[in-house]
């Protein structure tokens, strides 16, 4: 049973979240009626998980050095030793080849994007996570990779104004979980992340408040400027919804640090159940 466990913690199925944006696709092309569309976006979530984990486990592998220098991340499995390198490598060999697996069956296409992100994010964990600015946008992009992976696996196009937002959205956040980590770890900060050394606080609150408002322009523009009209009128949801994040983010920054803890708010929870299924309904319209 240990060794399953170390398997499951090393996998981080609590990142599984990530990889919802590739659903965005199935509510906008109004899919979410035919059966069969349900079935490709679930079996790609799937998929999309098991290459974000083949990564993870790839990142632990590479990091494993450092991990045990670090005060959080040492008690990773890798990094402990209760977990060898040899079961590490197969572990993850086993993820990607299963990802890849299951997104070739979907569609060619589909799985060239799963792919795509593959290699994205071994570049992120390799060389571009050191790099001032690029380790946010490459995890931005990464979240634009996943929406376009969504649409290809039941193969509709999407918007452009989507990929803005969803660009946008990933750069929010990224930024919000920076300034998470910078309030939390204070001056060991640059052991948990080498990028640390160079941002500060009051950078990371700017650029919040910048893609934040960005967001806001995105979504206000493609509510008027879409066939979907009629979703202006969830704007005051939208807005509730990022300003109850931002409010969190801000005043807790474990919930910075770690973005799937805003899922336990019940504010978001509710305000995002009413959004969603308002949305499914002007699309439907």
């Amino acid at each position: 049973m240990g060794i399953l466990r170390d398997l499951a913690k090393t996998a981080r199925p609590e990142q599984w979240y990530k990889n919802l944006i590739a659903f965005v696709a199935l509510i906008f092309a109004a899919e979410f009626t035919d059966l069969n569309a349900v079935f490709l976006a679930f079996a790609g979530f799937a998929a999309l998980c098991l290459v974000s984990s083949a990564n993870y486990v790839f990142n632990d592998i590479m990091d494993v050095k450092r991990d045990k220098e670090n005060p959080e991340k040492k008690k990773r499995p890798l990094a402990s030793g209760s977990m060898g390198i040899g079961v590490a490598w197969l572990f993850f060999l086993l993820l990607l080849f299963a990802g890849l697996g299951a997104a070739f069956l979907i569609n060619m296409l589909f799985f060239y994007a799963c792919a795509f992100l593959f290699v994205s994010s071994t570049l992120y964990s390799l060389c571009f996570k050191k790099i001032l600015f690029l380790d946010i946008i490459s995890i931005s992009v990464n979240f634009v990779i996943r929406a376009v992976a969504g649409a290809a696996a039941i193969s509709v196009l999407i918007s452009a104004w989507l990929v803005i937002g969803i660009f946008f959205f990933a750069m929010f956040l990224a930024t919000a979980k920076r300034h998470g980590e910078l309030e939390m770890l204070q001056e060991n900060s640059h052991r948990h992340r080498e990028t640390l050394r160079h941002y500060d606080k009051g950078l990371m609150f700017s650029l919040m408040n910048i893609f934040m408002a960005v967001l806001f322009m995105v979504f206000a523009l493609y509510s008027l400027s879409s066939k979907y009209s009629l979703m202006i009128w969830l704007m005051p949801f939208f807005v509730f919804i990022v300003l109850r994040a931002y409010y969190i983010m801000v005043n807790n920054p474990s919930a910075a640090a770690k973005p799937h803890r805003l899922m336990k708010d019940r504010g978001l929870l509710v305000s995002g159940i009413f959004f969603l299924a308002g949305l499914m309904a002007v699309v439907i319209l």
